[in-house]
């Protein structure tokens, strides 16, 4: 079995706590820095909150946008068809009128021939 040993300091780890001791020796000595950071970390906190609304109202007016954008190509596609339709009504009505002109011919040639 390997033996465990007690975790070996890294040199970063016991940099960050001097670094981290040290600061703590100057807010005391120096209590307005202490209150310049903790204003500037309510700030921080204000500004996030704000952007935080700012994206969410982001978001609100581009789904509205993306809506509009779908109802309006469903409006489109509507149109489309609607014409679309049109157009086939009006290609049966001309099959139509040229089988009943067809048919007149026949009949004319028909009354011919029998007159």
């Amino acid at each position: 079995r390997a033996r465990v040993y007690p975790p070996v300091p890294t040199y970063s780890a016991a940099t960050k706590e001097v670094e981290q001791r040290d600061y703590e020796r100057m807010l005391q000595d120096f209590p307005e820095l202490a209150d310049a950071e903790a204003v500037a970390r309510v700030r921080g906190g204000l500004e996030k909150e704000r952007l935080r609304g700012v994206a969410r109202r982001g978001w609100a007016v581009a789904r509205k946008v993306m809506e509009s954008k779908k109802r309006e190509l469903q409006r489109k596609d509507a149109i489309a068809d609607n014409l679309l339709g049109m157009v086939q009504m009006a290609r049966e009505n001309e099959a139509m009128q040229a089988e009943i002109n067809r048919v007149k011919a026949q009949m004319a040639v028909f009354d011919t021939l029998r007159n």
